[in-house]
């Protein structure tokens, strides 16, 4: 689905699982992995400045929401192309 790194610069993202499931990446403070197992009915929200990425599980499919504050579209900024000095971490 997004399996390509990114962060949102600006505004704070939220996923809300509607149906299936799949595995929320995202970088702590040390740039280390964490992930995350969401399913149905789990929301999942990330401050601005996380890189992250969402992978389906064996299913291959999911059904989600996604909410944004901040700025008014969605803006996603991938890491290869990480040139911002801070990313609020």
């Amino acid at each position: 689905m997004f399996c390509e790194e990114y962060l949102h610069r600006m505004m704070r993202s939220s996923m809300y699982i509607l149906g299936s499931s799949g595995y929320l990446d995202m970088r702590d403070g040390e740039d280390r992995w964490v992930r995350v197992f969401l399913e149905q009915g789990d929301v999942r929200t990330l401050p601005a400045g996380i890189h992250h990425h969402f992978t389906l599980e064996e299913k291959n499919y999911v059904k989600a929401m996604r909410l944004f504050v901040g700025e008014p579209a969605w803006t996603g900024y991938n890491r290869s192309a990480d040139h911002f000095e801070t990313w609020g971490r």
